[in-house]
């Protein structure tokens, strides 16, 4: 089993190309984003997971500039 790293909000914000704390929010509530793991109190994404929305939306992207 490999071991996959969490990343806080802010990280994922920055590779989500610098939108905000609240648009990562709004993202999790409208169902484009998946659902934070909580370590503590504090929300965390799986690392794996945000890398296949964002390669999600670069097929999406693909599909409509052809």
């Amino acid at each position: 089993m490999t071991a996959d790293r969490l990343v806080c909000f802010k990280e994922a914000a920055e590779m989500l190309g610098r939108i905000s704390i609240r648009t990562i929010r709004r993202m999790i509530a409208a169902r484009r984003l998946p659902e934070p793991v909580y370590v503590g109190k504090k929300p965390m994404f799986v690392l794996s997971e945000l890398h296949a929305v964002i390669e999600a939306l670069k097929a999406q992207r693909r599909k409509v500039a052809v």
